[in-house]
């Protein structure tokens, strides 16, 4: 199993409003959401605010990126570079600066979307091994366009999931954080125009606790 992080998952934090902060230079925003505490970034229009203040568990303010301008700000997302209790997070598979060992949900989380993107025959030890989910991107159009991928994609989790739990069923002492209980698709889309793949999974450790990711391929 994978032990080393590589993997950096992003937790996309719930904003419920926004609004001017009209006595602050330069121009700021207040945001109020959810699990706000534990905001580490925030996107103003996809574009990094370079400075935020958090306020509370449920209100902070972000400065608007000065290359916005006026513009008005149409869009907000606020990021947590840890697991939350949102449920939702994304996932980019990058080795960083400082990589170290990853134990718990992470690496449940973290071996599930390894072991779902693996081509099988990749492995010279273990041939099936695999979802096949990157080479079904690759041959997104010989597949049937986006109907065949999802459909792929579909069949790339059952498979992942039947795999891993049949790898852990070998490893009497891994921890129930780190164990499956089950993963399923809940929504894949692709895009033609970018060729990539959009899709979000929910994996289940049998400690009961459960992670949404978005995953781009």
């Amino acid at each position: 199993m994978i032990d080393l992080r590589i993997i950096e998952i992003r937790d996309v934090l719930s904003v419920t409003s926004i609004s001017p902060v009209q006595t602050v230079t330069p121009r700021t925003i207040r945001v109020k959401g959810v699990d706000l505490a534990n905001a580490h970034e925030v996107l103003i229009n996809d574009t990094p605010s370079p400075d935020i203040v958090i306020l509370s568990a449920t209100e902070l303010l972000a400065q608007v990126p000065p290359a916005l301008g006026d513009s008005p700000v149409v869009s907000i997302t606020a990021i947590s570079h840890r697991l939350t209790q949102t449920r939702r997070s994304a996932i980019t598979f990058a080795i960083g600066n400082t990589p170290g060992y990853v134990t718990g949900r992470e690496r449940l989380i973290q071996t599930f979307l390894k072991l779902l993107l693996q081509t099988p025959g990749t492995d010279a030890f273990s041939p099936n091994l695999g979802g096949g989910v990157l080479r079904a991107v690759g041959r997104a159009n010989h597949v049937g366009g986006a109907a065949g991928l999802v459909s792929a994609v579909q069949v790339g989790v059952n498979r992942t999931r039947q795999q891993m739990m049949a790898l852990q069923s070998q490893e009497p002492n891994l921890q129930p954080d780190e164990r499956l209980l089950y993963a399923r698709l809940l929504q894949a889309a692709f895009n033609a125009q970018t060729g990539s793949l959009n899709c979000n999974v929910d994996i289940a450790s049998q400690a009961l606790a459960s992670s949404v990711v978005a995953l781009e391929v």
